[in-house]
């Protein structure tokens, strides 16, 4: 059963991880970044990257595969990213310099125990990156800022490595892919209100308190963020 789940949850990883590609080649050809969250693909490599370490130190090779198979397809995007915002040298110079040499550090002074835990707190750093594309979805009503293709992936993906880790028995599994699915679920409501499936007054009092505060809704679109 734990090969079943976990073949399927890779299958679920990769197909999360290839979502951003259709945004990525739209976006080659406008040169306008603006419905592509760099938090998120920067988060979800990090997060990736955690879980990969995770998987290593404590030799759980079924989840060490698909994440670090998941961190390279992230480590692509991320220099897509930046070839369209003309900046992908110097950018992936610092980011892949910083990455190696946390993880080196990582590996040779912390234990398996704190790297899981260190990987859950990652993880539920790197749910804060829908917002970003969340607040002018509401602001704006417009489903467009939300990629659903990578949402729906995202939420499937949960619920199956949460099944893993009940499982196994690994709370570090368990906790965040519970609150992954959670997430995803508020994001895929979110699109259906943009999208008119759902009530106008479902999101409508949230919307009105956050647009002040908001800095992208009712503005034109930029290029080259």
């Amino acid at each position: 059963m734990e090969i079943i789940l976990t073949g399927i949850g890779t299958a679920l990883t990769i197909a999360v991880n290839l979502a951003p590609f259709s945004s990525l080649h739209s976006a080659s050809k406008s040169h306008n970044l603006e419905e592509i969250s760099h938090l998120y693909l920067l988060l979800a490599n990090i997060t990736q990257l955690a879980w990969a370490l995770y998987g290593f130190k404590g030799k759980i090779w079924l989840a060490f595969i698909p994440s670090m198979f998941a961190f390279c397809i992230g480590i692509i995007w991320i220099v897509w990213y930046h070839m369209i915002n003309k900046n992908a040298f110097v950018f992936m110079l610092k980011y892949t310099s910083a990455l190696f040499g946390f993880s080196l550090l990582l590996l040779n002074f912390i234990n398996v125990e704190t790297l899981g835990l260190f990987a859950d707190i990652i993880s539920f750093i790197g749910m804060i990156a829908p917002l970003e594309q969340v607040i002018p979805a509401l602001v704006e009503k417009n489903h467009r800022y939300i990629d659903i293709k990578i949402i729906v992936a995202c939420v499937l993906n949960g619920f199956v490595w949460l099944a893993y880790g009940i499982l196994i028995n690994n709370n570090f599994i368990i906790v965040p892919n519970m609150f992954t699915v959670l997430v995803c679920s508020f994001q895929i409501t979110i699109y259906g209100w943009a999208k008119g499936v759902l009530p106008e007054g479902t999101f409508a009092l949230l919307s009105d308190y956050i647009k002040p505060y908001s800095q992208k809704g009712n503005k034109e679109p930029i290029l080259i963020i």
